[in-house]
């Protein structure tokens, strides 16, 4: 809407699209309840007090507060997509959160994270993205997906993004490590939420020295305020894995509640659906003595705040009109739910929307044989290592006790509450349980980047799997000197990856041939192992590791040809066009536009340098489809599409010298 038009309709000119009359405004800047009117034009409020509207909406009196800000929250862990998440939560009065989809991230890397994304359009909650800095968790996890800063920093542009997620690499931090701290250093203007639980003192200055904000691990009294003395923001938790808020309320008091936010983190459907959401946490709270409106600020202004969402959190002119009204101040439960002034839930209930279609991205991304799972957990010695758990929270101890056995195996102990848990790889079905990657000379832990090498050969196979799914169905899909009839079998493709994650060779990128049957290439071994000629075998890798390899093939296969993947895997720092432009002139800046030749000119030589290593067939895929349901044309057809007119074009010239 224009400034002017705002002014017209504010002064009382023109009239405003909706008055909600009589209401009780909270007024989280003030502390104050105001009795007043709400004028309200397209999505924002532009006054307070006697208006004319359009439309007009009798309030009876009933409370009015900002629309609830979740400030931290896995939307993950609900188990559902973002539209059906904001199905259960926004008729609770939660307009807004500010989620970390690592979980997804986990599975799918960026990709995943372009998924929430993309799904959050589609409904009446706002969805804000903090993007993960630790995926994986862990050094020692296996996942689908490896996240280095360079890879966070295609996210910088998205306007949904709006910082660095809970950095749960406090040690790496403390310790300086370097791929940690560029993440930090990537997201130096925006905001940067942590994870620290128990961390105090020296470590505590380091953590908070490089620009960290906010902390949400608190599970005692003591500990927050160590970090609130520090400029910390303190968002308590209340989980369903982790019950903070009650230990927690005696830290709020009037000097430090506008440093204190709500957030839910994990929170699985029956406690949403049962309790609540952030109206839950109000209720808890002011039912354990903390005043209403502090209840409510710490709700809804001070996440806006901390965020720097400064068009919401507030009842104000200029704010969205994200609203939540109710009756009960004591006890308050949304009745009706505004969105940017639009009403999205009555009565508990959220009115219909549009939803999106549905998605392919998330599908076969579970690659579990339960054939090969063995949960049996083999024991020497009386005594076992056991995880111990504290109640309604996420720390646990190390316990060295004595259980019961049977055969050299342990055995659940159920009076002593002694259950067996496993981890289970399921991105590559190896049937891997426990400790996947504790086994003497695997030799991944002293290999730093071994994890994102390890995830571009598991995103490459998984896309190798698509294709063994979609190929034989697919007659129509794009190729390059393409003839369906040297499209090798279903049945061969599935033995070929199998073989491969079978005999644990991904490190080698090598497959036993689909070939194979057809006598084309030399047999196994007497112990098994494979003897594959690499002028034949079938190599699952990035296409620049292919390149670096410097050999032809027969066939090569394009997998997900219309995704960006293409585009943003090329874009590494030593082979920066910056960097190898030998006659840049001095003093010339690099521009957008620069940088934008610079990649299509690096992804035009991936494509013919990949087409003069190719000796047969190369087979290109798209196995996704765009937000609308149309394949994607990604900038690799885009490329290809070039080199075959510069081609067309050559060979023309040949004859015409001819």
């Amino acid at each position: 809407m224009e400034l002017a038009q705002i002014i017209k309709i504010a002064r009382g000119d023109e009239p405003a699209d909706l008055l909600l009359r009589n209401g009780r405004i909270l007024n989280v800047f003030t502390g104050e309840i105001i009795p007043t009117n709400i004028a309200i034009a397209q999505s924002r409020i532009v006054g307070l007090g006697d208006y004319e509207a359009h439309q007009a909406v009798d309030l009876g009196g009933r409370y009015v507060a900002p629309g609830l800000i979740d400030s931290h929250v896995h939307i993950e862990s609900a188990m559902v997509p973002p539209p059906e998440f904001a199905r259960a939560v926004v008729p609770r009065g939660t307009t807004t959160v500010v989620t970390d989809p690592h979980e997804i991230a986990n599975v799918l890397g960026l990709e995943g994270i372009r998924y929430m994304l993309a799904m959050a359009k589609y409904n009446p909650l706002s969805v804000y993205v903090n993007a993960p800095s630790c995926v994986p968790s862990t050094h020692m996890e296996t996942t689908g997906a490896a996240l280095a800063w360079y890879d966070l920093e295609p996210l910088l542009h998205e306007p949904f993004v709006i910082g660095l997620a809970e950095v749960m690499n406090f040690p790496g931090v403390v310790a300086g490590d370097e791929g940690v701290l560029n993440k930090i250093r990537s997201f130096r203007s925006k905001v940067k939420d942590g994870h620290c639980p128990g961390l105090l003192g020296r470590n505590l200055n380091a953590y908070v020295g490089v620009g960290i904000g906010s902390d949400h691990e608190c599970t005692t009294v003591e500990e927050a305020l160590e970090k609130l003395r520090l400029g910390m923001v303190i968002f308590i938790r209340e989980a369903t894995n982790a019950h903070n808020l009650k230990p927690l309320l005696p830290l709020i008091t009037p000097e430090n509640a506008h440093r204190l936010c709500f957030c839910t983190d994990d929170r699985q459907p029956a406690d949403l659906l049962d309790e609540g959401h952030i109206d839950f946490m109000l209720r808890t709270a002011i039912a354990g003595g903390v005043p209403p409106l502090t209840a409510f600020r710490m709700a809804t202004l001070n996440p806006a705040e901390y965020f720097r969402l400064n068009d919401r959190g507030a009842i104000a002119p200029s704010r969205r009109a994200d609203l939540m009204v109710f009756s009960d101040l004591q006890a308050p439960v949304a009745e009706l739910v505004y969105r940017g002034g639009h009403l999205v839930a009555q009565d508990g209930v959220a009115l219909p929307w549009e939803r999106p279609a549905r998605r392919t991205v998330l599908r076969s991304s579970m690659n579990v044989d339960w054939s090969k799972v063995n949960l049996r957990l083999p024991v020497e010695g009386a005594q076992v290592r056991i995880m111990g758990a504290v109640r309604d929270q996420l720390i646990t101890h190390h316990l060295i006790e004595p259980t019961p056995q049977a055969d050299g195996h342990v055995v659940a102990d159920l009076s002593r509450d002694i259950l067996k848990m496993a981890v289970i790889e399921r991105h590559l079905a190896t049937g891997r349980v426990g400790e996947l990657l504790s086994q003497p000379g695997f030799g991944f832990h002293n290999q730093p980047e071994a994890g994102h090498i390890i995830a571009n050969l598991i995103d490459s196979a998984r896309q190798f799997r698509r294709v063994v799914e979609l190929v034989p169905n697919s007659p129509a899909f794009p190729t390059f000197n393409l003839q369906p009839s040297n499209l090798p079998t279903s049945l061969d493709l599935n033995r070929a990856y199998l073989e491969t994650i079978e005999q644990g060779i991904m490190a080698a990128q090598y497959l036993r041939s689909w070939e194979a049957a057809s006598g084309d290439m030399p047999t196994a071994s007497p112990d098994n192992t494979a003897n594959p000629d690499p002028s034949g075998a079938v190599l699952i890798t990035p296409a620049t590791t292919f390149l670096v390899s410097n050999r032809p093939v027969d066939y090569q296969f394009w997998l997900d040809a219309g995704s960006s993947g293409w585009w943003e895997r090329i874009a590494q720092p030593l082979t920066h066009p910056y960097i190898l432009t030998a006659d840049w002139e001095p003093g010339r800046p690099w521009t957008d536009a620069d940088e934008v030749a610079g990649q299509r000119d690096r992804l035009y030589r991936l494509v013919l340098g990949l087409t003069r290593r190719c000796r047969q067939h190369i087979f290109i895929v798209n196995s996704e489809v765009g937000e609308q349901g149309y394949e994607q044309r990604g900038q690799l057809l885009v490329a290809l599409q070039q080199m075959l007119r510069q081609m067309q074009r050559e060979e023309t010239d040949e004859k015409q010298i001819e």
